[in-house]
């Protein structure tokens, strides 16, 4: 009889553990957020996340609550400015775990594509290779150091970066546009022969590639920028043979050849 009621009390605690009415406050209120944001009430979710962060800072869930409001600002209410501070938040309440890595994706990615603090989104991708060594796609971060570096126009080190990438990762899905990225930086910089030679090298070695329509741009480009029209107008007529959607290539072959008949 003894231990007929222990355990009938033991299961009685296991029912209770479980059951939905036991939920914490916390819990209660991230998850009324979560229907909320499955109806699109976005406000009214925001309302019950802040609430949350500010009623129970120590809870568990707070990282979580904290990167949710962040990805309600960013991807619905397209404030990447406000979703920043909500992302830093849930990053440093949560520095190694899941959560920190997504949030410091999102601060290193609203630094480099809206903000354009370049330096600040190059230490946060820098700080991502570090602290998450073999969980992420190394490769990729540094290819996105090397991309902040040319958003500042810092072309020698952006070509820097995207050779160490290379040469780390030679097997890299974004090695072909590292390279083409190499060649554009040498491009920019004023240094057209180098950037001529790169592009060459590209195409021969990389043909029908999705990066086959801007490379030959490029090309043609820098051959105008040498003074070599007869080479930009073969390229230009590929072009626009090829790829007659873009509608450039076609109008710089007729500049191309009404200069070429002044010239004659």
């Amino acid at each position: 009889m003894i231990i007929r009621t222990i355990l009938l009390s033991s299961l009685m605690v296991l029912v209770l553990a479980v059951a939905p009415g036991c939920q914490t406050e916390d819990e209660k209120l991230f998850e009324k957020a979560q229907t909320l944001l499955e109806d699109r009430r976005y406000d009214d979710a925001m309302k019950k996340l802040t609430f949350m962060v500010n009623q129970y800072p120590e809870s568990r869930l707070t990282p979580k609550a904290y990167f949710k409001l962040g990805e309600i600002e960013y991807f619905f209410f397209k404030k990447p400015e406000l979703a920043l501070d909500h992302f830093v938040h849930a990053a440093e309440m949560d520095r190694k775990g899941k959560i920190g890595l997504a949030a410091q994706k999102h601060i290193a990615e609203i630094y480099l594509n809206h903000i354009h603090n370049y330096e600040l989104a190059i230490l946060q991708y820098q700080r991502i290779i570090r602290d998450f060594k073999g969980l992420v796609d190394e490769d990729e971060f540094h290819f996105l150091v090397a991309k902040a570096y040319y958003g500042k126009r810092d072309f020698k080190q952006a070509i820097i970066e995207y050779q160490n990438m290379i040469d780390m990762f030679p097997k890299s899905k974004k090695k072909l546009e590292a390279l083409y990225n190499i060649a554009t930086c040498y491009f920019i910089d004023g240094q057209v022969e180098t950037a001529r030679n790169l592009y060459l090298d590209f195409l021969v070695q990389n043909p029908k590639s999705k990066h086959d329509y801007d490379a030959r741009l490029s090309l043609a480009m820098v051959y105008e920028g040498l003074e070599q029209p007869e080479k930009a107008l073969r390229v230009y007529e590929y072009l626009a043979e090829h790829y007659p959607e873009e509608k450039l290539a076609g109008g710089k072959v007729y500049m191309i050849k009404e200069r070429l008949k002044d010239v004659q």
